[in-house]
């Protein structure tokens, strides 16, 4: 008993501390999407009329912290957006597509990158380990990786970058507000 009343108590302390942080003590998942199992043959089809192919969707299931962006000093060094978040964070596709790319890489260490079409795509990186497969279609929110500190990295986050025909936008010019 006395060790369930100090486990609730560390509980209602780390809910506190994360909901300081501005982080939802429990992440909703309603729209949270997870992968097939991979060792099936996947059975989703390519996005149905009317889901959105947009990267627009935050792609996390919480928040985090910006701790880098073109408006906090971002550059073409630097493309896209850092979130901070505890290792092993969901990462959601930001919309509807087809997973293009997985790899390593010395800076983005792994990274997976989402084809959306119209000349859309997201990479997403320094994450601890994908769990989409590559050529499998995935939905709007569907979890693609879990987030980590992979490549050149000091703490764990994502990096996260949208590309129009190659070219980096400033992603919070199209995500939705987490």
């Amino acid at each position: 008993a006395e060790l369930a009343r100090e486990l609730d108590s560390i509980a209602a302390a780390y809910d506190d501390i994360r909901s300081f942080f501005g982080t939802a003590v429990t992440p909703g998942t309603g729209d949270l999407w997870l992968p097939s199992n991979a060792s099936r043959p996947s059975t989703r089809a390519l996005p149905s009329a009317g889901e959105s192919t947009l990267p627009s969707a935050w792609p996390l299931t919480q928040a985090g912290f910006l701790t880098r962006s073109p408006e906090s000093g971002g550059s073409a060094d630097h493309p896209g957006i850092d979130i901070a978040v505890p290792e092993g964070s969901y990462i959601r596709a930001a919309g509807a597509g087809t997973v293009f790319e997985t790899g390593e890489d010395e800076i983005y260490g792994s990274y997976v990158v989402v084809d959306h079409g119209d000349s859309y795509r997201t990479l997403y990186g320094h994450v601890l380990m994908v769990v989409a497969t590559l050529g499998s279609p995935v939905r709007r929110g569907e979890v693609i990786a879990l987030s980590g500190s992979s490549g050149r990295s000091s703490a764990p986050h994502l990096h996260f970058e949208i590309l129009q025909e190659g070219r980096s936008l400033d992603p919070l010019s199209l995500l939705d507000s987490p």
